[in-house]
């Protein structure tokens, strides 16, 4: 990993435990905002959710992305991101920032 500011994250949160402050709870901020996007887009008539839990989902997809996100930093893979999700299976679901952001969203059948 280049970047000494994206390794000074991943860094805090790994040793979060021994820094003898008040730290935010990670990740919360983000599933409160994936969720409140969900519930827009229910609303909206975008996505029908029926036997799915809007903050099972959210947390689902905060923690989704960052697996995709922390595997080939851990990895030292960040150069293969963009050919993995080229190649990745047409089966699943496809939920990009772009869309989360606008409220669309696709789901693929096999």
């Amino acid at each position: 990993m280049r970047s000494p500011f994206a390794r000074a994250a991943i860094r805090l949160l790994d040793e979060r435990a021994q820094i003898p402050l008040t730290l935010p709870t990670p990740y919360v901020g983000w599933i409160d905002k994936i969720a409140g996007h969900l519930r827009e887009a229910v609303d909206d008539g975008e996505l029908a959710i029926t036997e799915v839990s809007i903050p099972e989902t959210a947390w689902l997809i905060v923690a989704g992305f960052h697996g995709v996100k922390n595997v080939p930093i851990q990895l030292g893979q960040m150069e293969t991101i963009p050919d993995r999700r080229k190649n990745s299976s047409k089966g699943s679901c496809e939920l990009s920032l772009r869309r989360l952001r606008s409220r669309r969203f696709l789901c693929l059948e096999t």
